[in-house]
């Protein structure tokens, strides 16, 4: 690999290239993007084993659990999803 040229450095350092905060305070919050990610994965009913190949994560409990979630009208929407059972059924 080629040593890196000290003035290209320097120049990147003073730039916003891949800056967590840019000059202006605006900030990129990786994290958070991730989170939507898989989210939206959710959202889109992808099935779980596939949101958790996407988001490279070991483990399923850590995409379902921490990085997934379901808001108020896709609980809604589920529960309209059941079956309304037989009055006469005990």
């Amino acid at each position: 690999m080629a040593e890196e040229d000290p003035k290209e450095h320097r120049r990147r350092g003073r730039s916003d290239f891949l800056a967590y905060r840019n000059h202006a305070g605006l900030y990129a919050d990786f994290h958070s993007i991730r989170h939507t990610f898989i989210t939206n994965l959710c959202k889109a009913d992808v099935s779980p084993k596939t949101a958790q190949m996407l988001a490279r994560h070991s483990d399923i409990r850590l995409t379902m659990e921490a990085c997934t979630h379901v808001d108020q009208n896709k609980q809604i929407d589920a529960i309209r999803k059941l079956r309304v059972p037989d009055e006469g059924a005990a």
